[in-house]
């Protein structure tokens, strides 16, 4: 099962975790329930665009076969004064660098 998910710009330049909450069908002794589950997703410094975490068997629960893999993309939020272009971040204005 694929998802998308967004974090701030920061968590790629710095690196960081972004928590997400989904629910999830499990089967158990007492029969199938619903469950909320956090997945945590730890971002490295520096990574492109999208990152890709998977958790793998931890999402919905199956008769007769084992639960589905979770995989979250990760892309970027829009920032109000950077952009990201590819791996380098420009200023959305100019700034002035003196006195003219």
């Amino acid at each position: 099962v694929e998802l998308k998910a967004s974090c701030r710009l920061e968590k790629f330049f710095y690196g960081g975790h972004k928590g997400i909450k989904r629910t999830r069908k499990i089967h158990n002794k007492m029969g199938w329930l619903e469950e909320e589950r956090m997945y945590r997703i730890d971002v490295p410094a520096g990574h492109v665009e999208p990152f890709v975490a998977d958790f793998r068997r931890q999402g919905d629960h199956h008769d007769d076969q084992y639960p589905d893999t979770i995989r979250f993309k990760v892309a970027s939020k829009q920032h109000e004064v950077v952009v990201r272009k590819g791996n380098d971040l420009q200023a959305k204005s100019q700034a002035p660098l003196g006195e003219s």
